[in-house]
């Protein structure tokens, strides 16, 4: 009887345990659902205002783009009648050249996030990435939005301006600054320390995986997070 109780008693805790991660993860869900919906919309903002200040003809009070876009005066942009106006584009690309150049540029652009540039033609980069980095794969965020205008690009392999252009693909990539998760570090934890992942796992798939991730917990005995 005392042992039948026990065993009772055990898997009434397992099974409160379970509806309370069950409960835990839903809710987490939910809250991480509307929060990404609000960070959607606020990228999606910047990323607009980011692009329709590059398609202007930008404004430079004294004539020396670089230094008035440094001090914060005048308006930054490089693009007139559809091509790109070499030395203001020359300008903007030196300007994002140094860190503090880059987060001077985001104060002229008014974007709390972080963003890059870069031109594409049938699917090739045909430039530099300008902006946060130089390499797209070094952007480790789920939160990010690309907003893609198409421009004449008349210049060269040289960046150079030139008669033979052609029609491309001018894209800015705006991300969130830090990675997001999922998952919470707590729960991944415990369900780490009380070898609950393959219920986790069963439960919810994504939310293990990220816990694996993001925490280094709730590994697959491979060590793998897959």
């Amino acid at each position: 009887m005392f042992k039948k109780a026990q065993g009772f008693y055990a898997d009434f805790l397992i099974g409160l345990l379970v509806l309370i991660l069950i409960t835990f993860i839903f809710t987490q869900t939910i809250i991480d659902l509307n929060s990404r919906e609000d960070k959607f919309q606020e990228l999606a903002n910047d990323g607009t205002a980011i692009s329709n200040a590059l398609m202007s003809q930008g404004y430079c009070p004294t004539g020396n783009c670089l230094n008035d876009w440094s001090n914060l005066q005048g308006r930054v942009g490089f693009i007139k009648e559809g091509k790109i106006q070499l030395d203001k584009y020359d300008s903007f690309t030196q300007l994002l050249s140094t860190q503090e150049g880059y987060q001077t540029s985001r104060i002229l652009l008014g974007t709390k996030n972080d963003y890059v540039l870069y031109f594409e033609f049938n699917n090739q980069i045909i430039s530099e990435i300008f902006g946060k980095v130089n390499d797209k794969s070094l952007i480790n965020t789920k939160e990010s939005i690309r907003i893609t205008r198409i421009i004449y690009y008349n210049l060269d392999d040289n960046g150079q301006i030139t008669d033979q252009g052609r029609i491309v693909k001018m894209n800015i990539l705006v991300f969130g600054k830090e990675r997001s998760t999922v998952s919470d570090q707590v729960i991944c934890k415990k369900a780490d320390d009380v070898g609950f992942c393959d219920i986790l796992g069963d439960l919810a798939s994504d939310y293990k995986k990220d816990c694996c991730v993001s925490w280094d917990l709730c590994k697959n005995p491979d060590g793998s997070c897959t």
